[in-house]
């Protein structure tokens, strides 16, 4: 994959992390119910961090007792969230696939970012599922007319819960790169490692071929001691038939 596509990736990476901690903040479904006088008589908004709430001023029965329950995501959960969203991001931003020296970190950041793809999923898929279920609450942009109250219902997905879903959509391409090519990555350096450490080694070799090279050196260091004494010998020689001539 070229450079310019990488990069890419990662800026759309960092736009879903964004949006995903954005939506934390915003509504993620509303319903309403109005009258035949088009009044609002109930009205609930729905808000990770503060749970259910309604903007009515008067408190009324009837809007009580609509008010969903069992329904709220653990905050724990959370902030336990926005913890990846901030790593993920750091990794992003200063631990990228351009990178190779700060590359050592990627398989940790890889395993972040497939956290944050995680989360993503289950407050998109498992959120309606667990929590909206029990209060009947899986009618986005319909209708709903209660012929025993006369009440029109609106049921309505928040713009938080589309934030969720164009985040995720930012998110996978970016995240499926990075974890394979940081378990390439991991896995040529544990390669080169094996390798090296595959070279066997054997010292009473590496000993025998000094022990060797040593007594080369002492054996040619003789020759050429013999060779100068014998050479002496043959100067002395000659010096002593000049005397007697």
């Amino acid at each position: 994959m070229k450079s310019q596509q990488v990069v890419s990736l990662r800026i759309y990476f960092l736009i879903g992390i964004t949006l995903a901690f954005i939506s934390l903040f915003l509504e993620w479904y509303v319903f309403q119910g109005v009258d035949c006088l088009n009044s609002v008589v109930v009205d609930w908004s729905y808000h990770i961090f503060f749970d259910w709430y309604s903007p009515l001023h008067i408190d009324t029965e009837l809007n009580n007792w609509y008010k969903p329950i069992n329904s709220s995501v653990p905050i724990p959960l959370t902030l336990f969230f926005i913890l990846l969203l901030i790593l993920s991001s750091f990794g992003a931003l200063f631990y990228c696939t351009e990178m190779p020296s700060k590359m050592k970190n990627a398989k940790g950041f890889a395993v972040i970012n497939l956290g944050v793809l995680f989360l993503l999923g289950f407050y998109i898929i498992i959120y309606p599922i667990v929590y909206l279920f029990p209060n009947q609450l899986l009618f986005p942009l319909l209708i709903f007319y209660d012929y025993e109250l006369e009440l029109t219902f609106h049921f309505g997905v928040g713009i938080g819960y589309y934030l969720q879903v164009i985040a995720s959509s930012c998110c996978f391409p970016y995240t499926r790169f990075y974890y394979q090519f940081a378990h390439t990555f991991t896995f040529e350096i544990e390669s080169s490692n094996s390798k090296l450490n595959a070279i066997p080694i054997d010292l009473d070799k590496i000993i025998a071929e000094a022990d060797f090279l040593i007594h080369q050196q002492q054996t040619s260091d003789n020759e050429i001691l013999q060779q100068q004494e014998i050479y002496q010998e043959f100067l002395e020689a000659k010096n002593r038939r000049k005397r007697t001539t």
